[in-house]
């Protein structure tokens, strides 16, 4: 029983992981492309668009920071259940 709580803990992780890929996903198109300084030209046009590649990065850098500390803490979870047993 133990052992499926733990392959559960994993799935869930799996599921909300995907849920915040969607919901980052959202986010980036309807706020981040629609995010326009008032500049004209062919500057204008690449400071807009380098401030929308740079918001969506930091976006996704914060996904995978938060993706790899969850899954730390379930791989912790799960070192110390191995350890309980072996003992």
């Amino acid at each position: 029983m133990k052992n499926l709580k733990l392959v559960l803990d994993m799935v869930c992780l799996m599921c909300f992981i995907w849920l915040l890929i969607i919901a980052l996903l959202i986010l980036i198109n309807t706020v981040i492309v629609n995010l326009r300084i008032p500049l004209e030209g062919v500057i204008g046009a690449a400071i807009n668009n380098g401030i929308q590649i740079a918001l969506s990065g930091i976006l996704f850098l914060l996904l995978l920071i938060a993706w790899h500390k969850l899954t730390m803490y379930c791989r912790e979870r799960r070192l110390k259940h191995w350890r309980q047993r072996a003992q």
